[in-house]
């Protein structure tokens, strides 16, 4: 082989390899992108499907702290407060029988 070809060869490794990280990267972005998404209809969402959320924004903080990004704190923050905001919907939805407002528990 000629060395163009090696080269050639070489580059599409090259770009083989880059694509792959590129995809996984952007794997948890777009996890990121769907769940936060749905802070936006959170109003309509059964408790059952917020529920889903916040577990699914659990999984994801998890990943997050081994992913090497320098603007990953920004996301790690922005996923929080959608977990919370997911969390509060979810209180407002199922009261807890302590809360106030909440009706009497029978004995």
């Amino acid at each position: 082989m000629s060395g163009g070809v090696l080269r050639w060869v070489g580059s599409i490794a090259c770009l083989i390899v880059l694509s792959t990280g590129l995809s996984q990267g952007a794997t948890w972005k777009e996890e990121f992108d769907r769940i936060c998404a749905e802070t936006v209809t959170a109003t309509s969402l059964s408790a059952e499907q917020l529920r889903a959320l916040v577990k699914d924004s659990d999984a994801l903080l998890a990943r997050l702290a081994s992913v090497d990004d320098p603007g990953k704190k920004v996301y790690v923050m922005r996923l929080q407060k959608c977990r919370s905001f997911f969390l509060y919907m979810l209180g407002l939805k199922e009261p807890s029988p302590s809360a106030p407002g909440a009706p009497p528990s029978s004995p």
